[in-house]
């Protein structure tokens, strides 16, 4: 993923080369190069290493040295109207998991549910959370359960 969002970059270098306006080249990256990076982020994301995520973070910040070269980082997100990878990631699968919970959703029956026999006086969550095997992608949607 990695290696194809860098192939790309050089794209944007051409663009900024041409004297391309910078929202245009945003937009450019927006459609090549982020989409590149979010493919399916719902699922990988949760089991991604500090430095996993930090590696496609710097992708992004590549991208937005060569548009804004003069501004920092954090400048050259609010100049673009941008947010980062890893806060889009992590609402993007917030948001796939409050789609889960309703009935009605495809994916809804993965989710493990509580046992609805037994009675308490606490409130506790609504889903059963299994134990994993102790992997790296043990913090994902769709777990293999330990017996």
């Amino acid at each position: 993923m990695l290696g194809k969002a860098a192939k790309r970059i050089y794209c944007i270098l051409y663009l900024v080369r041409a004297r391309v306006n910078q929202a245009d080249i945003v937009i450019v990256y927006c459609s090549l190069i982020r989409s590149i990076l979010e493919y399916a982020c719902p699922v990988w994301h949760p089991g991604l290493s500090k430095k996993q995520s930090n590696d496609i973070e710097k992708v992004q910040k590549r991208c937005l040295k060569l548009i804004y070269p003069a501004l920092s980082y954090n400048e050259a997100l609010k100049q673009a109207h941008l947010e980062t990878l890893s806060d889009r990631r992590e609402k993007q699968t917030q948001k796939l998991f409050q789609e889960m919970k309703r009935p009605d959703h495809p994916l809804h029956e993965l989710l493990p549910s509580r046992d609805e026999g037994t009675r308490t006086t606490r409130v506790t969550y609504p889903y059963l959370i299994p134990v994993v095997k102790p992997t790296r992608y043990g913090r994902g949607y769709f777990d293999i359960v330990v017996s």
